[in-house]
């Protein structure tokens, strides 16, 4: 039998070393210039706890019961932070991607076949749209790429009877504004709400309530369902999140059956085996940094996202004003953006594109300050210079 990809000897402990080599070479998310990617380097403590529990299966929570315990005080730590009633409504995910398939699959199954999503709502969800069969109509968004309530209510209104909810974001992907669910709330009070905090979940609880941040949490009678990353501004390793839910009604439709485990009658969730890892690094992390550790970061980061936005608009560059540490900016029209930004990864910078204005994303992360903003804006000007 001859294979030519799938080796016939096995290259025993050779693996570790040829693994060593390869990870030299790969960049790492969260290294001094990475300014792309919502990503930093993991806590210790929640590496550590990602580690101790990467053989546990979290589904089959009769016999993995500490993992369970660490799951059920993660949902009610979230539930709490945003403003629900502290019980285990809802599920460990492994991102955001799977928290908007999730919530859009137990709408469906309430009996919503219509979604409207605005045009900054992440690709995940047309992603889930598109596997789950649902009907999606699309809205605008104003110059700060928010959802455009205004287009929203009227095209609810004109779907009339069809079962019909919305998907708003907190924490835009490219610019990092916040969508408005308050407003469409009193505008629209009988339309349900799912929220994607993928990157905003982290950080809006720790923001002063007296700013002018939208507020999109439970409070909100409208809100479904809230889909929150770890590995963001949770500092846990990949894949790490949370979809925490209004009440247990909302589990039902993800509740199945389940024959064989002993002492268990049912698992929730899309997937069945899931590591545990996620469960335990989200709650090592909520708990190393407590609310003052992460409100303390998140102070941080939100003054650095103010002292860079400033400095841009001091270059003549276009800004969108953000609501959270995403900065979204553009040097003028024609390939001057596309130019410099491929000489800035030239000089060993991990930037994101813009797609909103044709531009260049920039994302503050816990492992930026000062000193790595200054080396950019200095990059930055001598770049522009001689790309003129």
């Amino acid at each position: 039998m001859g294979l030519k990809y799938f080796p016939m000897r096995g290259l025993g402990d050779r693996v570790l070393q040829i693994i060593d080599v390869l990870d030299s070479i790969e960049p790492r998310l969260g290294s001094r210039k990475s300014l792309g990617p919502m990503m930093s380097k993991p806590l210790k403590a929640s590496l550590h706890a990602f580690v101790k529990f990467i053989d546990r299966n979290l589904n089959e929570y009769s016999y993995f019961r500490m993992s369970k315990l660490l799951a059920d005080e993660v949902i009610r730590s979230l539930e709490e932070l945003h403003g629900n009633k502290p019980i285990p409504a809802g599920i460990i995910t492994y991102g955001g991607s799977e928290a908007n398939l999730t919530s859009l699959y137990i709408m469906r199954e309430l009996g919503y076949d219509t979604v409207v999503v605005p045009q900054n709502a992440h690709e995940s969800v047309l992603k889930a749209s598109r596997i789950l069969k649902l009907r999606v109509v699309r809205t605008g968004v104003n110059k700060r790429n928010q959802a455009c309530i205004s287009d929203v209510v009227k095209v609810v209104r004109k779907l009339g009877k069809r079962r019909v909810f919305v998907v708003l974001t907190a924490g835009n992907t490219e610019t990092g504004t916040i969508d408005d669910v308050k407003q469409l709330y009193e505008e629209l009070p009988d339309t349900e709400v799912v929220v994607d905090a993928a990157f905003g979940g982290l950080i809006t609880p720790f923001i002063e309530e007296s700013s002018s941040i939208p507020y999109y949490g439970f409070k909100i009678p409208t809100v479904a369902c809230i889909g929150i990353d770890g590995h963001k501004m949770g500092l846990t390793p990949i894949p790490s999140g949370a979809l925490i839910l209004r009440n247990n009604d909302y589990l039902k439709p993800i509740t199945f059956k389940s024959k064989y485990f002993i002492n268990q009658t049912h698992q929730y969730s899309l997937l069945w085996t899931r590591t545990a890892a996620s469960a335990a690094a989200l709650w090592a992390s909520i708990n190393y940094l407590g609310f003052y550790g992460f409100k303390a970061i998140v102070d941080r980061l939100i003054k650095l996202t103010r002292y860079l936005t400033d400095a841009l608009i001091n270059l003549n560059c276009k800004v969108v004003e953000p609501d959270l540490p995403i900065i979204c900016f553009s040097l003028g029209k024609g390939r001057l953006n596309h130019t410099v930004m491929t000489k800035l990864i030239r000089r060993g910078w991990h930037l994101y594109r813009c797609p909103f204005i044709n531009g260049i994303k920039v994302t503050l992360m816990p492992h930026t300050n000062e000193e790595v903003i200054n080396e950019f804006l200095s990059d930055l000007k001598r770049t522009v210079t001689d790309s003129n």
